[in-house]
């Protein structure tokens, strides 16, 4: 049983990913993978909400892979609990950016680890540049055009030898699109 205490603040849906990313120690990982249990996911929402207020839904997986992450964003937003993903968004389709504007989802993190296609699809590996770069831009301009405050969107770039010299292009670039953080 989990008691009401301080605890991690990230629950993972899902150790799922698409890419295998440079950068991630998650392709080094042997454990076997696959999606939480929604029941189990729940129990711990209902365990520990009273004292855990905000929850991270991404660890070491891509949080759009998981069929359930709309269902958990909800039921964690009836239970109080604020929610985060942070997603690669490979998988940020015309769909899924409307069902994620739809859900109550509060912040969401969107990775873009390059300003050029040649450094991030060095580091992203199997990810398209343009094609992650325009569902960022579709993302952005249908949260604008609902009107919506939330989720919150963060723009992200991980400072690593390959980006460093990128990020204040990276910078200059996404604040035109209004995001809530880049």
């Amino acid at each position: 049983e989990i008691k009401e205490c301080d605890w991690s603040s990230d629950v993972c849906s899902s150790d799922l990913c698409n890419l295998e990313c440079a950068m991630c120690p998650r392709t080094e990982m042997t454990r076997k993978r696959g999606f939480m249990d929604v029941a189990l996911f729940i129990s711990i929402i209902d365990q520990t909400c009273k004292a855990n207020n905000y929850i991270r839904l991404h660890e070491m997986g891509e949080p759009l892979l998981d069929r359930n992450i709309f269902r958990l964003i909800n039921y964690c937003s009836r239970k109080g609990v604020e929610t985060e993903i942070s997603t690669n968004a490979t998988l940020l389709s015309d769909a899924a950016a409307r069902k994620i504007l739809d859900s109550r989802l509060d912040n969401i993190i969107l990775c873009l680890d390059g300003s050029t296609k040649e450094v991030y699809e060095k580091i992203r590996g199997k990810a398209d540049f343009e094609e992650t770069k325009e569902n960022i831009i579709r993302f952005l301009q249908l949260k604008r055009t609902s009107g919506k405050q939330k989720p919150k969107v963060h723009l992200q770039i991980i400072a690593m030898k390959e980006t460093e010299k990128e990020i204040g292009e990276f910078v200059d670039y996404w604040k035109r699109f209004d995001p809530d953080n880049v």
